[in-house]
């Protein structure tokens, strides 16, 4: 039987795409009707202009097509335009409907993008429990943004009591995932033997990873490293002198109290040797 031989012209078009485009959000499709996954397709398609001009219009209407038939995914980024006030007006109220539909109807992300609306009071009540609890159903749905939040949720008591085993096998899972923020928290896990044995050197290692890539958590990364050659533990030698390179970085990516330890840290070194450090950040040889 030919499926394509009794689909609309534009699907039969475009049909392809709904079967070869390897994006994010074709993951969570899980209807086996064509119409469905070609409207969905579609949606993508001129939400980005791929191969046709870029229409806020049609991406709309195709992706409530597919969303009347309950693809995860069209609801999905419904809500993910009615948030964002893309090709719609914002609707924080309308996106909270539309993910929460598609929560309902196994879509991970959907998950992760309520429980920073109820961590960021976007168009609800602040609300960490509740954030808490969506943040854990995308993480246990394998959402490494929700693992990631949910994990320092439990390493710092937000919405959820501290665990810090459960914390460390989330950060685990998205640091694995490349999620940097759960890269730096894991680190500091290590370092203070949170939930897993302290060890120095897998501190160092997982923080590295971010320290030089100039993303949100890299100033964070950038001061953790700052603590942990200033005070040392084992795996970790004491070195005043990267301690100072770190604490000043931080400071420089837009950590406020990074300049600050620094200069506290410069107080404890030759002055012959902070000179130089000084010196190969570019400042002055004297603080």
């Amino acid at each position: 039987r030919c499926l394509a031989c009794h689909l609309p012209t534009e699907y039969i078009r475009l049909f392809r795409i709904a079967y070869l485009r390897k994006t994010r959000t074709l993951i969570h499709i899980r209807d086996a009707h064509p119409y469905v996954t070609a409207q969905f397709s579609l949606g993508v398609t001129y939400s980005r202009g791929e191969g046709v001009p870029k229409d806020c219009e049609r991406a709309a209407f195709w992706y409530k097509k597919a969303a009347a038939q309950h693809n995860a995914s069209a609801l999905f980024n419904l809500g993910n335009m009615n948030h964002d006030g893309d090709c719609v007006p914002e609707d924080f109220e309308a996106a909270r409907r539309y993910w929460i539909d598609a929560a309902e109807a196994g879509h991970a992300g959907a998950c992760n993008n309520l429980g920073n609306m109820y961590s960021k009071a976007e168009g609800v009540t602040h609300d960490d429990t509740v954030a808490a609890r969506w943040y854990l159903k995308g993480a246990e749905r394998g959402d490494d943004m929700a693992q990631a939040n949910i994990g320092f949720g439990f390493m710092n008591g937000i919405g959820v009591p501290i665990d810090y085993a459960k914390a460390v096998k989330f950060s685990r899972l998205a640091a694995e995932a490349g999620r940097p923020d759960a890269m730096v928290n894991l680190g500091w896990m290590y370092y203070f033997g949170h939930g897993v044995p302290q060890d120095g050197k897998l501190a160092l290692e997982w923080t590295l990873k971010v320290a030089e890539r100039g993303e949100s958590s890299t100033g964070q990364a950038q001061f953790n490293l700052g603590v942990y050659y200033r005070d040392g533990i084992n795996g970790i030698a004491k070195d005043y002198s990267l301690a100072y390179v770190w604490f000043t970085r931080a400071g420089r990516s837009g950590m406020a109290n990074g300049q600050n330890r620094a200069d506290v840290v410069g107080g404890l070194m030759d002055p012959r040797e902070l000179a130089r450090v000084r010196n190969s950040l570019g400042l002055d040889g004297a603080p």
